[in-house]
């Protein structure tokens, strides 16, 4: 009994004096050679930081083509626009549904900041500077309206999709269709409405410039271009002067 006891005291002590010598020869090591010990190091996390890019890159194709995919399967073919129908949410909860954990690379975007936030988020931000420039400021959009409309997407459009099979089923906007910028449908929600709901009519005027599908040389990555959208916001001014 005495033997065993002393057996595991032996083991115990081994290992116990085995962690010690490794933990003293790494920092000798860390002493000695730091230089090419810190190189390691910084080589590892610059492969750590490519690799979430790398997964990051998965994450955002993925989820393209599953957006892709559902527009395939499901075609928007019909808009109700309801100005007035919006839910009681308190702001701040918006806003965190909006931003998320990504608030802070929201503001680094606006400061023109990219390399300390998410590349798509700040292609997003400078397509909203791009459009305060060209777009809503010049056709003074009021910016409470944008705001309201950005907030509340989902409550104020009823939309009708036609899917595969051909049935047709209305619900909430839950996606907007990738043709059209946030921005745009935040600007003008009541001409984004309009211009989906002439598309599916033979005899607009809408159908016969842009058709069904859009050309693709009025797209980039799947988005209208801006020359289109000014096109597509002049021709609803002229139509609806007509009336």
């Amino acid at each position: 009994m005495e033997l065993i006891s002393i057996g595991i005291l032996v083991v115990i002590g081994t290992v116990i004096l085995a962690l010690l010598w490794y933990y003293i020869a790494r920092q000798v090591y860390k002493y000695v050679y730091w230089e090419s010990y810190s190189q390691h190091k910084m080589e590892q996390r610059i492969q750590a930081a490519k690799r979430e890019q790398w997964l990051q890159a998965q994450e955002l194709a993925k989820a393209a083509n599953n957006a892709q995919k559902q527009q395939q399967d499901s075609k928007l073919v019909a808009l109700t626009y309801m100005p007035n129908n919006t839910a009681a949410t308190a702001w701040w909860l918006k806003i965190v549904q909006i931003t998320g954990w990504r608030g802070f690379g929201f503001l680094l975007s606006v400061l023109d900041l990219p390399l300390f936030t998410n590349h798509e988020q700040h292609l997003r931000i400078q397509s909203m500077k791009y459009a305060i420039k060209h777009f809503l400021k010049r056709d003074g959009v009021a910016v409470q309206a944008f705001v309201r409309t950005f907030m509340h997407m989902h409550e104020l459009f009823t939309a009708t999709y036609q899917h595969a099979n051909g049935t047709k089923t209305e619900e909430p906007l839950q996606n907007l269709p990738v043709t059209y910028p946030f921005w745009f449908v935040a600007g003008y929600p009541h001409i984004f409405a309009w211009f989906v709901n002439q598309r599916t009519q033979l005899n607009s005027v809408v159908y016969q410039k842009y058709g069904d599908p859009i050309p693709q040389n009025y797209l980039v990555e799947g988005q209208l271009i801006a020359p289109v959208l000014r096109n597509i916001i002049d021709l609803y001014n002229s139509e609806n002067q007509k009336v």
